[in-house]
């Protein structure tokens, strides 16, 4: 960068934006993420390269990085650096399908479960150590290892032999390794709990609101079992060994919004907080799997979700205000883009996506997929390879090349978009809509619902103080311990 840009002296080079229009005001969008308001005359004088060394603004778009000077070069090519650092670390979370069995029958099952008693879906040990082999051939420093299912704990030695042998091999390896766990908890016992605590395993599970929404949604193979009860139990249960342990963790907890809760984004909130949570992620429904089959009865248009999602959000906010320190993760996701110089690293949004760059998903018969959704899609479209393969050869294959290029968003109509470096392409999504990896829809459904939270964030950044204020708050409390309240970090 620094040798291809001509800066003339005592002047600057505007760096590439995009612009967005706001409450008749310009945003205007630096390609490493900083971002400044300007109104029609100052956005003139900008282009009109009519700023002067002395004035307040071009200092502060020079402290941006959206204006380039002598001064700030090497800065902006350092936050370049630090936010596509992620590229050339190698895959770091590693999503283990330990089984393909379940015990309950989810009306939105986005991986086609197979019934509790089809053991022949189970990971076998063999292929788990295996498995495990294959995950260390990887170069990034941390390793954090996602068993998933199915139910998980449908095979729980499995998951005991995964995690102890990892350890053994870590011993030479010494990564920093981290283990978590999806599950339902319908399986949980105290031997297991000792044994994830014990071993450090974070204990991820799914929580849909209300009782009665989680029970219509998340349906038991066993009659009368209410789900409900049954995770809200092991939730308590489990916070309470964590608080016991003097750890700052929390159980974690997704929902997945369908037809049935798309209406009530207030009555959802309500209910993790009354489980104890003050965080929420509200996402929507993946077109995938059996959620695929009955999408007629459980879907929804992108302009409802919206609408659910930002209704979530204001109320939220209400919270806050009144002194309730509540969030939600996606606004916590783009946020943290949009004011620090931080990269989340989400995988769903980055470009190109973590698929194969950042993450990779083994399936119960050690068939090694791109992500967790492309094991989802119904076919060997992402599959890479197998365990038995080398990682050199399945990385640089020309179906991981193919994946990775279809995820980076330099495709025109994403190029003219003022989200972009905030933003990314989901090639799963993009070949269930296409049945292609070649984007060709400007404005599909995932495209509208990114688009109207990163106009909503923004729009409330720059017109409500408070909350502008407030999402410094939500972010900061997000980020590591030695980060937070960092000012340093903030745009």
């Amino acid at each position: 960068m620094a040798e291809t840009v001509l800066i003339p002296a005592e002047g600057y080079v505007l760096q590439k934006v995009r612009i967005k229009r706001l409450s008749s005001k310009n945003i205007i969008v630096s390609d490493h993420g900083p971002w400044c308001v300007l109104d029609d005359e100052q956005w003139d004088r900008v282009l009109n390269n009519a700023l002067l060394p002395s004035e307040p603004l071009f200092a502060d778009l020079e402290k941006k990085g959206i204006i380039l000077t002598e001064n700030n070069l090497r800065m902006v090519t350092s936050q370049y650096k630090e936010r596509y650092s992620h590229l050339f670390i190698g895959p770091s979370l590693h999503i283990l399908v330990i089984t393909k069995r379940c015990n309950h029958k989810c009306v939105y099952c986005h991986m086609s479960a197979a019934r509790g008693d089809m053991a022949e879906f189970d990971m076998g040990k063999e292929t788990a150590r295996k498995t495990v082999d294959f995950i260390f051939k990887s170069p990034t420093p941390t390793l954090h290892i996602e068993f998933q299912g199915g139910e998980s704990l449908m095979n729980f030695d499995v998951i005991k032999e995964v995690v102890l042998y990892a350890e053994k091999v870590n011993e030479t390896k010494k990564r920093t390794l981290e283990f978590s766990l999806v599950s339902n908890l319908s399986l949980m016992d105290e031997e297991k709990l000792m044994f994830l605590l014990d071993h450090h395993v974070h204990i991820c599970t799914s929580l849909d609101g209300t009782e009665e929404i989680h029970n219509h949604n998340r349906r038991s193979e066993l009659r009368g079992f209410n789900s409900f009860a049954t995770t809200k139990r092991w939730i308590d249960r489990i916070r309470a060994e964590y608080q016991k342990l003097g750890s700052d963790r929390d159980v974690s907890a997704l929902i997945t919004i369908n037809r049935n809760a798309i209406d009530k984004a207030k009555e959802v909130i309500d209910a993790y907080r009354e489980c104890g949570f003050s965080m929420i992620h509200l996402r929507s429904l993946n077109n995938l799997g059996f959620a695929s089959r009955s999408w007629h009865k459980i879907g929804y248009s992108a302009e409802e979700f919206i609408r659910f999602w930002q209704e979530g959000i204001e109320y939220i906010i209400g919270l806050n205000k009144k002194g309730e320190f509540f969030r939600e993760r996606t606004a916590i996701i783009m946020l943290q883009k949009m004011l620090t110089t931080i990269n989340p690293n989400y995988v769903d949004l980055s470009s190109p996506c973590g698929a194969c760059v950042s993450v990779l998903t083994y399936d119960y018969n050690g068939k090694i997929y791109s992500c967790d959704e492309g094991r989802m899609v119904g076919d060997d479209t992402f599959c890479l390879g197998e365990i038995q393969d080398e990682f050199k050869d399945l990385m640089g294959s020309k179906k991981a090349c193919a994946i990775v290029t279809s995820s980076i968003n330099d495709l025109s109509f994403c190029d003219e978009c003022a989200w972009k470096p905030y933003c990314g392409l989901c090639p799963v999504h993009t070949y269930q809509q296409s049945n292609s990896l070649v984007p060709l829809n400007i404005q599909d459904d995932r495209c509208k619902i990114l688009m109207a939270q990163f106009d909503f964030l923004m729009e409330k950044l720059v017109t409500d103080d408070a909350f502008a204020v407030l999402a410094r708050r939500w972010v900061s409390a997000g980020l590591p311990k030695e980060l937070r309240g960092c000012r340093e970090i903030f745009i």
